[in-house]
């Protein structure tokens, strides 16, 4: 495949903009806009991170460009481990869908109509849950970065440690302290604290983290859009193989490109891999 040079657009200019959350969140991101287009591909982080943190994202925004779209990195309630409205610590997965719509809400009110979501890690759980259970127009197609099993890895933390939170967890919710840390505060896979609502709002069997996507439950229904997927072949999230997440994507019907490279595509040439798995984009005008 060619190989195609990386370089960063003197003409986009980044806006740093904000959303409103129905239940009064403030969101902030990072906005790249093309005059004339009215597609964007908004991309959303992983667990803790936040928006225009993450390395792939510069290749995000060059094949957007390419591509005659603008480019939007976001944050959701999620971004950091803590922060003054909530953080990693303490948000609800099944809160999430409030986010994604005030960020589409916020593109529909610049001119914006058609959208691909994309996420990383947590976030392509966010985005897959969210088009499964919410429908929105606007949403074209999504975007997987290094799809994950968070339950799963959740599971698989518990059991090589021994350790159960879901007991503790319920008797601070029956306390009325379900807004306090688990008092381990490791206790979300061994990196992160987490507080006794957020952890039964993930683990608890039934919730909508489990059904996102469909490494839990292989009858989940498949996706009713277009669904791209990047798969690292050397993800330490990845519970069982390569082969295995591949295969139980393209069941539920994505399109899927596996990718040597970690679960944060260190040292890959992710825009290489757009090409190859969402078509090449327009000419290079500095060739």
């Amino acid at each position: 495949m060619k190989s195609f040079k990386l370089y960063l657009s003197e003409n986009i200019s980044g806006l740093k903009i904000s959303t409103n959350t129905e239940d009064g969140f403030v969101l902030e991101g990072i906005y790249f806009p093309v005059t004339g287009s009215d597609t964007v591909l908004a991309h959303t982080h992983g667990t803790a991170s936040f928006y225009n943190n993450e390395i792939f994202e510069p290749h995000l925004l060059e094949y957007c460009k390419r591509k005659g779209w603008g480019f939007l990195s976001f944050n959701n309630r999620g971004a950091n481990i803590f922060n003054e409205q909530c953080g990693a610590a303490y948000e609800k997965f099944s809160d999430s869908p409030k986010d994604i719509d005030a960020w589409l809400i916020r593109l529909k009110q610049n001119g914006i109509k058609h959208v691909i979501l994309s996420g990383h890690s947590l976030g392509t759980e966010k985005i897959a849950n969210y088009v499964k259970n919410h429908k929105n127009d606007m949403v074209k197609s999504i975007l997987l970065l290094a799809p994950s099993d968070t339950v799963g890895t959740q599971i698989r933390y518990e059991n090589q440690t021994g350790k159960c939170y879901m007991n503790e967890a319920k008797t601070m919710i029956a306390t009325n302290r379900g807004n306090e840390l688990l008092s381990d505060r490791k206790a979300h896979a061994g990196v992160l604290p987490m507080s006794a609502t957020a952890y039964f709002d993930f683990y608890a069997p039934g919730m909508p983290l489990e059904g996102a996507l469909p490494f839990r439950n292989k009858n989940l229904k498949s996706f009713e859009i277009d669904c791209f997927a990047l798969v690292p072949d050397n993800d330490h999230y990845n519970i069982t193989s390569t082969k295995d997440y591949a295969y139980d994507l393209m069941k539920a019907g994505a399109n899927v490109l596996i990718c040597e490279t970690d679960h944060d595509f260190n040292k890959f040439n992710t825009f290489k891999a757009l090409c190859e798995l969402m078509g090449p984009p327009l000419p290079d005008p500095q060739a």
